[in-house]
């Protein structure tokens, strides 16, 4: 299967068109693919800066989606984020999506902090 679970891909098409993302399950029938990605990656940060701004600039902006295989690009690299794909079986009404932003944003954190997942935390070049 080439978008197995922790793949990273890149986006395609829509409103995150350009964005990586993490395969989090699949849907062999349907083509479909749970994808966690981010759209706003954390800033440069240096010693010399306040807590508060340190705090403001390494926030992360992650979006949780299903998509089509035809609208993502797959890449070789894989992820060592403690990331469970059964975690995310429903992720449809607002509020539960709204924890589960949540709970990845601190799995995101953690992984940026211990450099595990290098290629997700750069910027895309073409």
């Amino acid at each position: 299967m080439l978008f197995s679970e922790k793949t990273f891909v890149v986006v395609l098409k829509g409103r995150y068109a350009g964005k990586k993302g993490l395969v989090l399950s699949s849907s062999t029938e349907k083509n479909r693919y749970l994808v966690v990605g981010i759209y706003k990656l954390p800033k440069p940060i240096t010693e010399d800066m306040n807590e508060k701004t340190k705090a403001k600039r390494s926030k992360f902006g992650l979006f949780i989606k299903s998509y089509n295989g035809g609208h993502l690009l797959c890449t070789r690299y894989k992820s060592d984020l403690n990331i469970n794909a059964a975690d995310f079986e429903n992720f449809k009404e607002p509020e539960q999506r709204k924890a589960l932003i949540d709970k990845l944003k601190k799995i995101f954190e953690d992984g940026k902090k211990e450099n595990k997942s290098k290629w997700l935390f750069t910027k895309l070049t073409v």
